[in-house]
């Protein structure tokens, strides 16, 4: 069994690279003085990694607001643009220190988990930019367990081939000694993220009608990112009754669909100047 201890090894565990794409279209985007900060909130909202940096900033005891704030929009405007200029710079760096990069599968479920949750949060009256943040980082523990032991990982995904999430999570114990949704919580928590997030990671495979909304909202969600990655075999529209969701699955998943492949595009579009649209 590889033993994932914390907090003691959250700073290692923590260092998940900004995904290229995020990090490419920052690079041209902090080259130019005039690129809006939307834009560039925008692109941290495309990568669990900076979102994570981001927030952990945000909600720190120098910056804490009350409750702390789970929306990324909410956390750049508090920390403001030379903070996040900065932040985002060193992800950027990263992306040429050598580090590893993370399988694709990792950073596209997240962000259309995200997506998704964004769009299933206005049927439960949830915000929609809370939603999309904790829909990104809802399997944030699942990168940190890869980084610590990519052949028992894979060990996992062979034996948790077709069983249940609560099956999934009883291996990863196995061979981790911690599940995903627990490790992502405590080093998420640990970094200063308000329980608005933690729970709902900690949550996300607890099933159950007394759930919080927002614990719904990424629950359907992440099912939804397991259809449009071509994995789910759960009855969604069964789900999203159970969830008190009214929306049509399939409108949903190609909702979700059409919101990743406009984000995908946002990303690569390295071709108009910015000079030349403003």
């Amino acid at each position: 069994m590889l033993h994932v201890d914390t907090p003691e090894q959250v700073h290692e565990l923590n260092e998940i690279p900004t995904d290229r794409r995020v990090a490419l279209r920052l690079l041209w985007l902090l080259d130019d003085p005039y690129a809006p900060l939307d834009e560039i909130t925008r692109v941290i909202s495309a990568d669990p990694a900076l979102s994570v940096r981001i927030l952990a900033l945000a909600n720190g005891s120098f910056f804490r607001n009350g409750r702390g704030t789970a929306a990324l929009p909410a956390a750049v405007s508090l920390l403001g643009a030379n903070t996040v200029h900065s932040v985002a710079s060193t992800a950027v760096f990263d992306l040429f220190s050598n580090r590893t990069e993370l399988p694709d599968h990792f950073w596209l479920h997240a962000i259309t988990a995200g997506v998704a949750a964004a769009r299933v949060a206005v049927h439960l009256d949830v915000d929609p930019a809370d939603a999309l943040t904790v829909g990104l980082l809802h399997d944030f523990g699942e990168p940190l367990l890869h980084r610590r032991g990519p052949e028992q990982f894979d060990e996992m995904l062979r034996s948790a081939s077709g069983e249940s999430p609560e099956a999934r999570r009883a291996i990863e114990q196995r061979l981790f000694g911690i599940d995903h949704a627990t490790l992502g919580a405590q080093v998420l928590s640990s970094n200063g993220l308000p329980t608005t997030i933690t729970n709902v990671v900690r949550d996300h495979h607890v099933a159950g009608a007394s759930a919080d909304p927002l614990t719904r909202v990424v629950q359907v969600a992440d099912c939804i990112a397991e259809i449009v990655d071509g994995n789910a075999r759960v009855d969604l529209d069964a789900m999203l009754r159970a969830a008190g969701v009214s929306a049509v699955g399939e409108h949903l998943v190609g909702q979700a669909e059409g919101d990743r492949s406009a984000l995908l595009n946002f990303l690569a579009d390295f071709m108009t100047p910015r000079s030349a649209i403003r």
